[in-house]
């Protein structure tokens, strides 16, 4: 992950030296998402406050809409302020229609607002997003090999799992999260970030239910994981 977002870095560099707009916007989103996964929440901010204009001064739809969204997402989670992120979201929603109603990008909206009404303990409201988003990802259904290992239907049902865990349906949360970890381990491996998280998040929801030897089990191994995979300065 550490290489993959040193590589963007330098696609960023490459293509602002060759004054190439589209090919920028682009770059900056990867490094920015990137730089979000790694733990460095103001260089992914920084990164898509870039993208924008420089998107919309290429005419890249696709771009403005996913750094709009990444913003939203953002200024969710450091700033907790539903208000301004969802001026983003609707930015980003307005450029997805505009280059017609793109599923992958709508997912990525829709992910990004049911986490932060998930972050703000507004399940109910994170619920209708997620299901909106989980009906899209599901629609060719289970049988289809395309769904059986795709991480980010996981990561939907890993946001799922915490909406029903917050509205105190443990069971629910535990067979969604279940399923979801499984399907990450398929499709990323075990030491995946995005695995990783799933699955601290599972532990997280058996403490709550007062399960403490299966999530303290599930820990320990979630630890040694994270010192293998993640930087010592990661926010998880």
């Amino acid at each position: 992950l550490a290489e993959g977002v040193e590589r963007a870095a330098q696609a960023v560099g490459q293509a602002d030296a060759a004054g190439h707009p589209p090919t920028l916007a682009n770059a900056l989103v990867t490094h920015a998402r990137g730089a979000f996964k790694l733990g460095d929440q103001e260089l992914a901010r920084t990164q898509y406050d870039r993208a924008i204009p420089v998107g919309l001064a290429a005419g890249d739809d696709r771009a403005v809409a996913m750094a709009a969204t990444g913003m939203g997402h953002l200024t969710a989670f450091l700033d907790r302020d539903a208000r301004v992120a969802e001026r983003w979201f609707t930015i980003a929603e307005a450029e997805i229609q505009r280059i017609g109603g793109d599923q992958a990008l709508r997912l990525e909206v829709l992910g990004a607002r049911g986490d932060m009404y998930t972050m703000l303990k507004r399940p109910k409201e994170a619920l209708v997003h997620l299901q909106d988003a989980r009906a899209i990802l599901e629609g060719l259904g289970d049988s289809d090999p395309r769904r059986a290992d795709d991480p980010e239907l996981a990561i939907m049902l890993d946001r799922l799992a915490t909406a029903h865990q917050d509205l105190g349906d443990l069971e629910l949360a535990y067979t969604t999260f279940e399923r979801a970890e499984a399907i990450a381990r398929r499709a990323l491996g075990p030491r995946n970030p995005t695995t990783i998280n799933i699955s601290a998040n599972y532990a997280n929801s058996l403490t709550i239910g007062g399960r403490y030897h299966e999530a303290e089990a599930r820990l320990a191994q979630i630890v040694v994981a994270m010192r293998e995979t993640l930087p010592p300065d990661h926010w998880n």
